[in-house]
């Protein structure tokens, strides 16, 4: 899976075939002074590979271009599509001073459109399977020039209004074996941006959501790269220490990439914020590639940009280990308590528990599971509901009971097996088994 960019157009586009010069422009009547301009077209900054491999480009250039010009002095309105940028087009215009726009990879005659709404398109963040044309490779420019002379050469060197980010956490040896990459997400990734403005996500516009996925191995190193919008959070000069740049100083809209690994049966979550340098700057640009190489050295629990969570399931009570991820049969009731203790993660978090039967077991007609937190009276919890456990920072425990009745009579049987499922609100999500079989 992978993050892509499409086009959203809030205006009817017409669709025609290839021409030189569409009709419809507005020319000023014979002027005085004409001049010819040489058109040339390319990328700015260094071309990249598209990850189906292709690169869009003919010799360094967009492979279809729309332009569109304007004077408002001579009322001259423009507009020209080129499916071959190999050309070099020569315009003759009247002496002045024009306004360019170039829009390149759209992949068909965009039509004539006014400058305001040249100046009001837009680009959205999607996600699909796959990168469809018309997508990653759209680039843009616009320019002022002005013809003064019988010819002339003009090269427009188009930009991406997206970035590209390829990011490599590895987990040095010095940790334990069993620790793994469980996922590596983006956070703070803008949903939407002007063509040709600066843009900065704010906490009041909407943002696109990274799917979340989980490895399904349990790899010691993991390289994700992905693509995402402008989002320029400016500096921060108080920060000159990497071990500064966290959530308590950092921008809160600035973008981070989330690395969780699973280390002694405990999450770890390592945010690291993308930006110009590694300390003070929370600017990730358009038209940039940005590569991260990461190494996870330990769980140091005064390094803020470093989160904890860890949780157990206990019989009867906490560090009772003859009862791990067991319930504990007492009077006819099984009994047990889930501690969770969280340190440096995102006070917004919240953290929620379900609980679902496996396909054994002896469940009697009136069975039941019932739970109780932050210290109120015991509740029914239906299979499937899921209930608020932890919020902010700390240490919490879940109450949990299951009583197997006919409605006579509670059987102590020791053939149950339920998974819990702990998901919080960023959605990852951790199963775990507990029994009413004793641990021998």
């Amino acid at each position: 899976m992978n993050f892509i960019i499409s086009i959203f157009l809030v205006l009817f586009l017409g669709i025609s075939s290839c021409q030189r010069e569409a009709t419809g422009d507005i020319v000023p009547t014979p002027a005085a002074r004409y001049g010819e301009v040489d058109l040339t077209f390319g990328e700015s900054g260094q071309p990249w590979n598209l990850p189906d491999g292709t690169m869009r480009v003919i010799n360094g250039r967009p492979d279809n271009v729309n332009i569109y010009i304007f004077n408002d002095a001579l009322d001259y309105r423009k507009h020209a599509y080129y499916e071959n940028t190999d050309m070099q087009p020569r315009l003759e215009l009247p002496y002045g001073t024009y306004r360019i726009y170039a829009l390149g990879n759209f992949g068909s005659d965009l039509g004539l459109l006014t400058e305001e709404q040249l100046q009001a398109l837009t680009v959205t963040a999607s996600f699909a399977d796959r990168f469809p044309t018309g997508g990653l490779e759209y680039a843009v420019t616009r320019e002022e020039f002005a013809v003064s002379q019988a010819l002339s050469s003009l090269e427009l060197r188009l930009t991406r209004p997206f970035c590209k980010i390829t990011f490599t956490a590895s987990i040095s040896s010095s940790l334990s074996s069993d620790a793994y990459i469980v996922s590596m997400i983006p956070y703070n990734l803008p949903l939407r941006s002007s063509l040709w403005t600066d843009n900065r996500l704010l906490s009041t516009q909407g943002q696109f959501d990274f799917p979340y996925e989980k490895l399904t191995s349990k790899k010691r190193r993991h390289t994700l790269t992905y693509y995402q919008l402008e989002n320029l959070q400016g500096t921060v000069p108080a920060i000159i220490l990497p071990e500064d740049r966290n959530y308590r100083k950092a921008p809160r809209m600035a973008t981070y990439v989330n690395i969780r690994i699973c280390l002694n049966q405990a999450f770890y979550e390592y945010n690291i914020y993308i930006g110009q340098n590694d300390t003070s700057d929370f600017n990730v640009r358009r038209n940039t590639a940005y590569t991260y190489n990461v190494t996870i050295l330990g769980t140091n629990p005064d390094d803020y940009r470093i989160a904890k969570t860890e949780y157990t399931f206990w019989g009867t009570k906490a560090g009772d280990k003859e009862y791990l991820n067991t319930f504990r049969w007492q009077n006819g009731t099984a009994q047990g308590v889930l501690v969770i203790v969280t340190e440096h993660c995102d006070p917004d978090n919240v953290l929620s528990l379900s609980f679902k039967r496996t396909s054994t077991g002896t469940y009697y007609p009136k069975w039941e599971m019932q739970y109780r937190t932050f210290g109120n009276a015991y509740r029914t919890w239906k299979e499937g509901e899921r209930i608020e456990v932890h919020r902010n920072n700390g240490g919490n425990s879940v109450e949990i009971r299951f009583i197997n009745s006919d409605g006579t009579t509670q059987y102590e049987t020791t053939n149950n097996y339920f998974d819990f499922t702990l998901t919080d609100t960023r959605g990852f999500s951790d199963t775990f088994r507990v029994s009413t079989r004793k641990t021998t």
